[in-house]
């Protein structure tokens, strides 16, 4: 196959060739000759001089340039808003200036102005008293309860990843608004936790979530790990702002002292944006910026750095 293959690329005559391959072997190797002499007689060193000319004149490795997948910088994250405090201040360009093309990388500015916005709120409700201990439970964090058995299929959480290439809202905010990151002033009722997959899909999907503070009361530890194990299945090139909003308040209430197993449960959420913002880009399509999101605090955050390089 690969001797055809040459065949195609070869412009000089096939019985002109024949003549370098055929014929009686060297006296002295027990081979053909691997460059004849010419038919006038030269010396040594222009003989050598002309195969080392020849030589030159054939390549053997072709190269070609690099072509960026970032498409000349025109990928475009969602324009999403993404306030981070009470001035309004923006999150700004979450890709990074870096002179290399191949280069995707999140700007480390932006980086460090997500984990300042979740560390403030998460101090926030530590000084309120509402932050929740870790009970380290294998059977609980490995293997969520509910999270198997449900009757929702990966396929059908991942429908519509392809060909979306619409813009969000300028309006959606990438933190909950005011009045759920505030620490409560008067006693409300619960937050009614749903009993089944199913259920809190169409919560998250439908609704923004609770209070932050109810938020922070009524999900232990391994219901959070549950929804971490949701939202990594439910993560699509076009939700609605809720889902951001589900996420962020997830973030802030997740606590930090995980156990290997929870870890690698926060880490495939990374991998999962992690892969859709690469599929978007390399087709310049715009993207959730929740995306940026979740990689810098899984990569910075919770010490998942390979993510954000």
């Amino acid at each position: 196959m690969f001797k055809r293959a040459a065949e195609i690329f070869r412009s000089d005559p096939k019985r002109t060739r024949k003549q370098f391959t055929h014929g009686p072997l060297d006296k002295s190797f027990g081979q053909h000759r691997a460059f004849p002499p010419p038919d006038s007689p030269l010396p040594l060193w222009d003989y050598l001089a002309d195969v080392r000319r020849e030589a030159e004149i054939d390549r053997v490795c072709h190269f070609v340039p690099r072509v960026s997948e970032r498409g000349g910088g025109e990928a475009r994250v969602s324009t999403a808003s993404f306030g981070l405090g009470a001035g309004g201040d923006s999150v700004g360009n979450a890709i990074s200036n870096d002179t290399d093309p191949g280069a995707c990388l999140i700007d480390s500015e932006y980086v460090r102005k997500i984990l300042d916005r979740l560390m403030a709120a998460k101090s926030e409700f530590a000084e309120c008293g509402l932050e929740i201990s870790v009970d380290f439970d294998v059977t609980n964090t490995c293997e969520p309860e509910g999270y198997e058995g449900e009757g929702i299929e990966m396929e059908e959480m991942e429908e519509g990843i392809e060909g979306h290439d619409s813009e969000v809202s300028e309006s959606q905010p990438l933190v909950p608004p005011e009045s759920l990151s505030k620490p409560p002033s008067v006693t409300t009722s619960p937050f009614i936790i749903p009993p089944s997959a199913a259920k809190w899909r169409e919560a998250v999907f439908s609704s923004p979530p609770p209070p932050q503070h109810l938020f922070q009361q009524s999900l232990d530890h391994p219901t959070v790990i549950k929804l971490i194990v949701y939202y990594t299945k439910w993560l699509l090139a076009t939700m609605p702002p809720c889902v951001e909003q589900w996420i962020w308040a997830t973030f802030v209430r997740l606590d930090n002292g995980l156990d290997h197993c929870e870890i690698a449960i926060v880490r495939d959420l990374g991998c999962k944006a992690s892969k859709l913002r690469l599929k978007a880009v390399a087709a310049q399509h715009s993207y959730p910026a929740v995306y940026d999101v979740i990689l810098a605090v899984v990569g910075d955050y919770y010490g998942q750095k390979d993510l954000l390089t």
